[in-house]
Formats: structure tokens, sequence, C-alpha cells
């Protein structure tokens, strides 16, 4: 059974990154080389400057909320179950909501040592539904008025600034790459050379790779303790900064997405265009409703 590392490896991280950063119309030259973020355990490659700046994501998520409040009260229903002004303000000026990024197996030491492979704790900002037994009951309730006004404003309403039609259309080709490309990186003979080394590494302090990962990532038997769990993660982490598995590996994919850039610059640029004018529509909508958003520097 592969760990919460690689469950959360490939799709989540592709998940977690699927916020754009608004850019110009024109090509620009393509930004090639992988860029580690030490304080967050993040990685970017070269599609993410077709994507969305994470701290947007939270300008989406505060718009949908305030769209989808805006639409039960035109359906009649209380909308008390949908986050409150205090909230939605909250959403704006947190953090955006993010997993480390283990996508070549834990690295930064540091980070793992002090966080532990979940990363500090935040807040999921999509927390919508009250925990009572009222909203249970109308949730299951097909006539009830809360599952009515869902019908009516849910499905594309709700997620119109998360890929809507043809902006989610037009995006697939981002995300379907975004995972292609790392299996075909993943079986270039340099990323099996990569993985070696780190094996060696690891088995010198006492660990193996554990046979059912993917990626690089230490075998840990049942039932250990949580502190030889935290420790074989540290030396995972450890042994992957000391022989640049995890920026050997980030190159090795980075290649690969220049090489897809190269090809299919229009589409990627029209997606960018996509995604800047459904965040500008995002912003717009919470800067309606009376709240502050302040972009991310570019």
């Amino acid at each position: 059974m592969k760990s919460l590392v690689w469950a959360c490896s490939v799709l989540a991280v592709l998940a977690a990154t699927a916020a754009c950063q608004p850019g110009g119309d024109q090509a620009v030259p393509v930004e090639s080389a992988p860029r580690f973020d030490y304080q967050t355990a993040k990685i970017w490659l070269p599609l993410d400057q077709y994507a969305m700046a994470p701290e947007e994501s939270n300008l989406l998520n505060a718009a949908r909320i305030i769209e989808m409040r805006a639409c039960v009260i035109e359906a009649g229903v209380d909308p008390a179950w949908l986050p409150p002004d205090d909230r939605i303000a909250e959403i704006l000026t947190s953090p955006p909501y993010a997993m480390p990024d283990w996508r070549y197996g834990v690295w930064n030491a540091e980070y793992v040592s002090e966080y532990g492979i979940e990363g500090p704790s935040v807040e999921e900002p999509l927390s919508w539904l009250p925990d009572s037994p009222e909203f249970a009951a109308a949730s299951k309730d097909p006539k009830s008025l809360y599952n009515r006004a869902m019908d009516d404003c849910g499905g594309d309403h709700a997620t119109q600034f998360v890929g809507r039609g043809a902006v989610g259309a037009k995006f697939e080709p981002w995300a379907s790459a975004n995972i292609e490309l790392y299996f075909e990186a993943a079986a270039d003979k340099r990323w099996a050379a990569a993985m070696k080394t780190w094996e060696e590494c690891v088995e010198a302090s006492g660990y193996r790779q554990n046979p059912d990962a993917d990626g690089p990532q230490p075998e840990i038997p049942a039932g250990a303790s949580a502190e030889a769990q935290a420790k074989a993660w540290v030396e995972a982490a450890r042994c992957s900064d000391e022989v640049g598995t995890a920026r050997t590996l980030a190159n090795i994919e980075a290649e690969y997405q220049v090489e897809f850039i190269g090809e299919h610059e229009a589409e990627l640029l029209e997606i960018k265009q996509l995604v800047r004018a459904m965040a500008a529509e995002a912003e717009e909508t919470v800067r309606a409703a009376g709240f502050t958003w302040r972009a991310p520097a570019q």
C-alpha cells in the first residue's frame, strides 16, 4: 500500500497547482529551470507559468461562495450554511491551501523534520457545510429546499470560477500534459540512475526503497512508531538533499515540459489568457460584494 506521499504526489500536487499565473498575451521567453521553495516545500516547473498563482485559488473560492450565496437566496433558501462575510474575508487574506510537493519523494530535510510529511496545518478554505442534524437531514432529502436550491445553483454555476465550460475544456491539455509528461520523464534512463543513487544513500542509513512505491520512498515496517516513521522520512529527505535526487528528477521533467511548450505554445497562451480572464471576473465579483483583494506580485 502506497503511503500518503505518493497518494498525494502527482494528482494532488497538480490539483493544488490548478491555479494559474496571469501574465501577458504575447509569447514570452520560456523559463526552463525548476525552482524550489524551501520555506513551503513547493516546486515550480515550466508549465506552471501558464497556470494560476496558488494565492489566487483563494480568490476563486471566495467568488464561488459569493455567487452561490446569491443564487440560493434567489431560490428562497436560507444561506446560513454558507460561510459568513468574515470567513470570506479570511479566505481572501489567508495563505493558499496547499500540501508540500513530494512528487519526487520527500526532500528538504529541515522542513520534514519540523513539520513532518503533511506540512503545517492549514485549514482547507472550502469547509462550507454546517455540522448539524437538521442540515444532514435536509441534504439527504431530495425534495428539501436545500437540494432544490442546489439543483439550481450547483453544477456549472457553483464551479464557474473553477473550470466552467469552455475554460475547463481549454484547460484540459495543460492538466493532461502535467500528468503524462511526469510519467514520460519517469521512464527516462537518467531518472532510474538518480533513483539508484538515492537508494544507495538510504540503504547506507539502514533503510531501503519501498517496493510498492513509484518513486523515492523509504519502506517503513507496519506498526512502526510515530517516532520511527518520522526518522525514516527525515532520513529519506536528507538523502534526497545530499545527492540531489529531487533536483535531478525536476530537471529531467522540466526538459520534457519545455519541449511540450515549444510544440503547443499557442494553445498554452490561450489557456493563460482564459485563466487571466477568469481571475479578473472573480476579482470583480469579490470587489462588487464589498471585499478587498490584493493580487499576488507577479
